[in-house]
């Protein structure tokens, strides 16, 4: 995507596109590599382009987002201070606000979260999930089959829960209510058989894989940009459902992998990941004795 004074523009293979107010979702390309699909807004009218051929339009003044496979278009439309999404065509409940649109992996199903007067719920393929203080990061696993949430009962956020395929996990609340419970989003594991996320209360931080909480550290892996709290890195899945991830005691870092701590290191490298090369092996970038090392680490399957 580039711009160009107040218009952007889509640019495939170094030839501009149409000149737009602005590309909302996209550009995606199909799965043979032959089509490259977007949608754009001008002058609050949405478009659906499909190798510059505006093949539909839609009228919204709000976000749009398209699916991963290119071909479904889902938006935010208002009317007389409601909100509310079309998808697929048809027009859902009407909801003081709505926010997050998300498509699952094979764009299929959608979600997004939708605000009351005094709450929240998911709403997913169209059906009002339970009603909260508040809910965030809907997520879609893999084969998407499932969905997870986080969600609050409590106006502060002094109490996290995660809600997977509509069931509540274990509350976690802090006694103090200007301390904040954070958790991460949910990550499912590339199978879509398990689900982990990190929490964080007071001065400790664990990970809790299925339900079950690991040990507790001083710090889990993460990265803030902008003051906010990026999670994308934090957490690494094995192709068969392990768990990696840092984990800071005593202000030295370390893998964990089932559990099991790895040898300490200074620092790991800010923008590297831990990697699974096969379900019994991955290595990640750490700092040690002024060294920067590759750390690998082999799995036993006992």
């Amino acid at each position: 995507m580039a711009s160009r004074e107040d218009k952007q523009m889509v640019v495939v293979d170094g030839s501009e596109g149409r000149e737009y107010n602005r590309i909302e979702s996209g550009p995606i390309f199909s799965p043979d590599s032959k089509d490259v699909t977007y949608t754009a807004k001008r002058d609050n009218k949405g478009f659906i382009v499909k190798n510059e051929i505006e093949v539909a339009d839609f009228n919204s003044s709000r976000i749009s987002l398209l699916s991963p496979d290119g071909k479904k278009v889902a938006y935010i439309c208002e009317k007389a201070g409601k909100k509310s999404v079309i998808f697929d065509g048809k027009q859902g409940k009407e909801y003081t606000k709505v926010t997050k649109l998300t498509f699952s992996p094979n764009g299929k199903r959608l979600a997004y979260s939708a605000w009351y007067d005094d709450g929240m719920c998911a709403v997913i393929d169209g059906q009002e999930q339970q009603q909260y203080k508040w809910v965030m990061n809907i997520t879609f696993s893999p084969d998407s089959k499932r969905v997870a949430y986080s969600a609050g009962a409590a106006e502060e956020y002094n109490e996290q829960f995660v809600i997977v395929d509509g069931i509540e996990g274990k509350r976690y609340k802090s006694q103090d209510p200007y301390v904040i419970c954070e958790f991460s989003p949910p990550f499912f594991s590339p199978d879509s058989k398990h689900i982990a996320y990190v929490v964080e209360m007071k001065d400790k931080s664990w990970v809790v894989l299925d339900e079950v909480e690991g040990r507790h550290y001083d710090e889990i892996r993460k990265k803030t940009i902008g003051g906010w709290d990026n999670w994308d890195k934090s957490l690494a899945f094995s192709p068969d459902g392990k768990i990696a991830y840092w984990a800071k005691r005593s202000n030295m870092w370390r893998i964990v992998v089932k559990g099991v701590e790895s040898e300490d290191y200074w620092e790991y490298l800010e923008n590297s990941n831990l990697v699974f090369e096969s379900p019994n092996f991955l290595h990640g970038i750490a700092f040690r004795d002024w060294e920067i090392m590759r750390v690998e680490i082999q799995i036993s399957e006992n």
